[in-house]
């Protein structure tokens, strides 16, 4: 009977461990390349690219005009940031998905079609979208730009490999940061539930205010 109750918290204390040491991973990968880009537009990292491209961004808060001219360059210049992006990450591969491809899961663990997330990719489509993937397996889809708003979709271990799951493998990263950790766990069955868990993660909050001892421990 103890061992009957052992083996499941075990099993479940490594596998949290392991999202965690593979999302820290890659966060710092992509962080990473994504300051380098920025760099290559002279801004000192990614946080401040807009900067490149809006000037004063107090100005720009102000100015409707300022704020489309800015919107429109970076929207026009995406496909160049997403192509230097890609050789910062080092891509080894690449893969067309579609409807029929790969399933995923929000935090709640409900089933919806993997190109769900291609909605917030920068083809914006819930229907195709394009995989990036690493040498290590990871993944990402190419960053999007849209109402002011740079986001990112990556995946810790690929949509190949289990278990393709919000908060667990797929995370969402967004600047300026509007989803928070509140997103993580809506309980409401919508697909999007989950997409706030970077937060949580980052920040090592419990998930669902279970008070376990933070985010990676509130997982099972």
């Amino acid at each position: 009977l103890v061992a009957a109750l052992t083996i499941p918290f075990v099993i479940n204390k490594y596998n949290s461990k392991v999202f965690e040491t593979e999302f820290k991973k890659a966060n710092s990968v992509i962080w990473r390349a994504l300051d380098m880009t920025a760099q290559e537009y002279g801004a000192t990292n990614f946080k401040e690219l807009k900067f490149a491209f809006c000037g004063d961004l107090g100005q720009f808060d102000q100015d409707t005009d300022k704020q489309n001219a800015c919107n429109e360059s970076i929207t026009k210049e995406l496909p160049n940031i997403n192509a230097t992006l890609r050789n910062y990450l080092g891509i080894v591969d690449q893969e067309k998905i579609t409807t029929n491809s790969y399933s995923m899961y929000n935090f709640e663990k409900d089933r919806f079609n993997y190109t769900n997330l291609c909605a917030f990719s920068d083809e914006l489509s819930h229907l195709k979208c394009t995989v990036y993937y690493l040498k290590d397996g990871s993944s990402f889809l190419g960053l999007s730009y849209r109402e002011a708003q740079f986001t990112l979709i990556f995946d810790t271990n690929g949509p190949r490999k289990n278990p393709n799951r919000l908060g667990y493998d797929i995370w969402e990263y967004e600047y300026p940061k509007w989803r928070h950790c509140g997103w993580c766990n809506m309980k409401n069955g919508n697909w999007m539930s989950g997409l706030g868990c970077y937060y949580c993660a980052i920040e090592n909050v419990d998930s669902d205010n279970s008070d376990k001892g933070g985010y990676w421990q509130s997982l099972y």
